[in-house]
């Protein structure tokens, strides 16, 4: 069963740009898709898995570690009050070959 969800952080795009090239250009496993918004309280993704247990294996094994290093190096303290996380159900995740848009 896929697994989506909408997620809002108070990131800009330098920042959401230098956790993006530490994780190299393959998609991780099971990614359908991952959007990244741009809005003027932060940053907004919108992500399909093809299941929880694929988000949450990349969430904790590379997303975490590549955001604590991130960080660190930029002097941000994180403050998870400050993030939303809401699940939806995927109705269709139609997706062609990736846009070559620019990482920030």
């Amino acid at each position: 069963m896929s697994y989506a969800f909408i997620q809002d952080i108070p990131a800009d795009a330098y920042t959401y740009g230098a956790v993006r090239a530490r994780m190299g250009d393959t998609p991780p496993a099971g990614l359908v898709s991952h959007v990244v918004i741009e809005r003027e309280e932060g940053l907004r993704f919108l992500d399909v898995w093809e299941s929880e247990d694929e988000w949450r294996a990349f969430h904790d094994n590379t997303l975490i570690p590549i955001l604590s290093s991130v960080f660190a190096d930029n002097g941000i303290t994180p403050d998870a009050s400050k993030v939303t996380h809401e699940h939806v159900n995927v109705v269709d995740a139609w997706v062609q070959a990736p846009a070559q848009l620019p990482v920030a």
